[in-house]
């Protein structure tokens, strides 16, 4: 089963770490430029959700890579949870969404989604 990983700060990093995912944290645009070539050599990620902040220091050859990756019309994966995130199309496009506070893991008792 394809595995889903936040690159990310440190401060979000947290967040997502208590919700279950899989995390990469890094501190600079060049630290994370490293980590996504490590990560995207590994067969078994599905999805790399990065931290848009990132993105502006990357180097355009990753910059391309990327575009180059998304754009090959690829299906997005389903990835099997606890949590059903069926009303947002899946876990993936939930992360999408995600801005770190936890939301979607709270029940509607408690403030939650």
């Amino acid at each position: 089963m394809p595995r889903l990983v936040v690159l990310t700060d440190y401060d979000t990093g947290l967040g997502f770490q208590l919700a279950g995912a899989e995390v990469y944290k890094a501190k600079s645009s060049a630290e994370a430029e490293a980590g996504l070539n490590s990560l995207m050599l590994e067969k078994d990620i599905g999805i790399i959700a990065i931290n848009e902040d990132f993105l502006e220091g990357f180097s355009e050859n990753v910059k391309k890579r990327i575009e180059d990756h998304i754009s090959t019309g690829k299906k997005t994966p389903e990835i099997n949870t606890i949590f059903d995130f069926s009303s947002a199309d899946g876990v993936i496009r939930a992360a999408e969404k995600c801005n770190g506070s936890g939301d979607c893991r709270k029940t509607s008792v408690i403030g939650g989604t």
